[in-house]
């Protein structure tokens, strides 16, 4: 089988249009998980934060969000990555499923840098606050811009 494909499906996952059982959605997250392993998206991820963490000093708190997070598997990735090089890492993932929201916070439960929040993140593309800027998916700077100073 090849892993090439001729085109992009935009077709809508059935994650976000059934409502699936709880095992069936472990199920599937546990798949996507090894996934994201064996094509290399973890080791992306990665590659991109030792090359930005050049210019990070040791200990510097270090804010991402994760849209569409699933089951958590990268937003565990990347903490697991900045533990081990003295990086003080938080991660917020979203989903806007209930159900893969409540696995992944089963699976983070040894992960106390990570919040998991069920919300549609389009809904958030205006917010001042965490949440702000557009749906990008990881390695999303979580803070939000600085305030305007009052004469401004």
């Amino acid at each position: 089988m090849s892993f090439v494909f001729s085109a992009r499906s935009q077709a809508l996952e059935r994650m976000d249009v059934e409502t699936l059982s709880p095992e069936t959605t472990s199920r599937i997250l546990k798949t996507l998980e090894t996934i994201n392993v064996w094509l290399g998206g973890v080791r992306a991820t990665l590659w991109h934060l030792e090359r930005f963490s050049k210019r990070w000093p040791l200990g510097q708190l270090i804010r991402i969000v994760d849209w569409g997070t699933g089951g958590a598997d990268m937003p565990r990735a990347i903490v697991r990555w900045g533990r081990a090089r003295g990086f003080r890492i938080e991660v917020m993932g979203v989903d806007n499923n209930p159900t893969v929201a409540a696995y992944a916070r089963d699976a983070c439960r040894d992960y106390p840098e990570i919040s998991i929040v069920s919300t549609d993140a389009l809904s958030h593309r205006h917010s001042p606050r965490p949440l702000a800027g557009n749906p990008l998916s990881h390695a999303t700077a979580m803070d939000p811009p600085p305030e305007p100073a009052e004469d401004d």
